[in-house]
């Protein structure tokens, strides 16, 4: 399975849209880009291995491996997985 982000760059932050297989998943809420600057900026665009995780904090969310408190896409306020 491939999930696919496309990114909007805003000086205050990067918004994105979530898709799988062209089917939309989910929004996304990012910080701006700052030279990938751990929790300043968001991640750079690549290749990332994601998995899926629960925590009573965030419930259901997905996760990039090796990149922590980066990115996280919640089902909550957007549509489900």
């Amino acid at each position: 399975m491939v999930l696919v982000l496309f990114r909007t760059y805003f000086p205050d932050g990067t918004n994105g849209k979530l898709e799988c297989e062209g089917k939309f998943i989910c929004f996304t809420i990012e910080l701006p880009w700052a030279t990938n600057e751990k929790r300043v900026s968001c991640i750079p665009e690549g290749k990332y291995l994601l998995r899926k995780r629960y925590s009573r904090k965030f419930q259901w969310h997905i996760v990039v491996v090796d990149i922590i408190y980066r990115l996280k896409a919640r089902k909550e306020g957007y549509t489900k997985l």
